[in-house]
């Protein structure tokens, strides 16, 4: 039988915590936010990450990042091609540059993983094999489909 662990705040049970095969998994709900979860490896750290999500939930600025953890940085390059980039006058020009972009190092992270350093180190190797403006122009894709996405997740 799994053990559970319930952490109160505000009088509310807010936070469950259950032990499973792969640790201990975290269970963070609260009124007017999505479910939060995640599996950590010990219970400390299951218990420390829970009280993190319930202050940000109680101060108001909580902000649900499990669709990021999931969703590798190629993947958003492919559905901006798909939803955006087709719709463009340069459209072959941009979707050429796109798929650049998906065979690279950095298309493989998580976008919670994804660095301003990586995108540097990225940036420093593209420019080693193009021009200065054929990596300007990439940025500038990067930058609008980093837009893209923000202004589109609710």
């Amino acid at each position: 039988m799994p053990q559970i662990a319930t952490v109160s705040g505000e009088g509310v049970d807010v936070a469950t915590i259950r032990k499973r095969r792969a640790g201990w998994e975290v269970q963070v709900r609260r009124h007017g936010y999505p479910l939060a979860n995640k599996t950590l490896p010990t219970r400390s750290e299951a218990l420390a990450w829970a009280a993190v999500i319930e202050s940000q939930m109680v101060r108001g600025v909580f902000i649900d990042r499990s669709r990021a953890e999931h969703t590798t940085f190629g993947e958003l390059l492919e559905r901006y091609s798909r939803e955006i980039t087709v719709h463009k006058k340069g459209a072959v020009v941009e979707a050429c540059r796109i798929k650049s972009l998906r065979r690279a190092p950095i298309a493989a992270m998580r976008l919670t993983h994804l660095t301003g350093q990586a995108i540097a180190l990225w940036r420093d190797e593209r420019h080693r094999h193009v021009s200065g403006s054929t990596v300007c122009r990439d940025l500038n894709l990067l930058s609008h489909v980093f837009n893209v996405a923000r202004k589109a997740s609710p």
